[in-house]
């Protein structure tokens, strides 16, 4: 009976050895301390189609959680359209447009009916506004360190237009610079702010 019971302690050790040394998934651990003189029994971890499943599910809801922050912390109005100023018709057949955002300056030339070109620069990239007025027009010229020529304008525009236009830009030229948010300002009240500050830049440069 004793050695029935020494052979049957060798077979369990055995299968024990081997168990220990088959390859496991993902470096996973097989073998724990159990306290000395007690029987164990090995079993290898949980990795059940539904185990699977449901880490996978905490993990798009990790995802879902960081991008619905992420949206939420985001500016309201990013890439809202502040001003828009077009040139003069008849004076050109195809108006073409001058479009303020928020973050950017997009200039759209029509060549023919269906095709034109669009620029857009950067608020952070404009270095200079220019304003040239005759009797009845006006023309503005946007200098920006990325444009290949280095700046580019538009003429035939409203002047009291165009003078808004340039104030606006002014203004958000300034306020890019001091990292100011207007996230929360309406149109009006932006485009307010934006002349005003503008106006303030103009004088102090002056006195």
């Amino acid at each position: 009976m004793k050695t029935d019971s020494v052979d049957m302690s060798v077979q369990r050790l055995k299968k024990v050895h081997s168990i220990s040394n088959s390859p496991l998934p993902n470096n996973q651990v097989l073998i724990q301390a159990v306290p000395a003189g007690k029987n164990t029994v090995f079993q290898p971890p949980a990795s059940t189609p539904e185990a699977i499943k449901e880490e996978v599910k905490e993990e798009v809801t990790k995802e879902d959680l960081l991008h619905l922050e992420k949206v939420q912390n985001a500016p309201v109005n990013a890439n809202r359209i502040i001003y828009s100023i077009s040139t003069v018709f008849p004076f050109t057949i195809l108006p073409n447009s001058l479009i303020i955002e928020e973050t950017k300056i997009n200039l759209i030339f029509w060549i023919f009916l269906g095709s034109k070109q669009i620029h857009s620069v950067d608020i952070k990239d404009v270095t200079n506004v220019f304003l040239e007025t005759t009797p009845f027009f006006a023309n503005i010229r946007i200098v920006s360190r990325t444009f290949t020529e280095n700046e580019i304008s538009m003429n035939t525009l409203r002047k009291n237009e165009a003078t808004k236009a340039k104030d606006i830009i002014e203004g958000m030229r300034f306020l890019n610079n001091k990292k100011i948010d207007t996230s929360k300002l309406s149109n009006e009240q932006l485009r307010d702010v934006l002349q005003s500050v503008s106006r303030q830049t103009i004088t102090k440069k002056f006195l």
